[in-house]
């Protein structure tokens, strides 16, 4: 999960939190640190006007819920059912589309881990893993290839049709 914002290099501020926050999330009495990624908060909103935004994490419920609080806090990005947590029915390590209830072909995933979502490589837009840096410029260099890879899958859907997400990605996606 990304962490508080911070005025940013990346040209993302953001009105909830101040500069470097980090918050305490208690989840069946431990604590974890959460330092949100820099420009997250705007990142975010400025996807939601481009596309359905989804939250798939390995982390359980109870974590999710209280880091929703700090990254949407007014609910406004992550709707009923746009929020998937860790079930324990399921390995840990694979992350897969068939839980969302979706075309593949017409989604786009931004993770740190290729190896999560072997299945759906095609779709995959790979950030750089947050490490709690606050010049971290990752979500400003993602939130350019989301907007162009948006731009030219909609010119290429209005001369052809709808094409697949995959086929309009850059090959290799890569945001690092």
């Amino acid at each position: 999960l990304p962490t508080p914002p911070h005025p940013a290099a990346d040209g993302y501020d953001s009105p909830e939190g101040n500069s470097g926050d980090e918050v305490t999330l208690q989840v069946q009495n431990v604590e974890f640190e959460m330092k949100l990624r820099p420009g997250v908060h705007e990142f975010l909103r400025e996807m939601s006007s481009l596309f359905c935004v989804h939250m798939y994490t390995m982390g359980s419920r109870e974590y999710v819920q209280q880091a929703l609080h700090h990254l949407d806090p007014k609910h406004e990005i992550f709707k009923p059912g746009q929020v998937l947590a860790w079930n324990p029915a399921l390995d840990r390590t694979t992350k897969t589309l068939q839980r969302l209830l979706c075309v593949p072909e017409l989604v786009l995933i931004v993770d740190d881990s290729p190896v999560a979502w072997a299945n759906h490589l095609s779709n995959l837009v790979l950030i750089d893993r947050y490490v709690g840096a606050p010049n971290d410029t990752s979500l400003s260099r993602v939130c350019a290839v989301l907007k162009a890879i948006h731009k030219s899958y909609f010119e290429q859907a209005t001369s052809s049709g709808m094409p697949a997400v995959p086929t309009v990605l850059p090959r290799p996606t890569s945001c690092r």
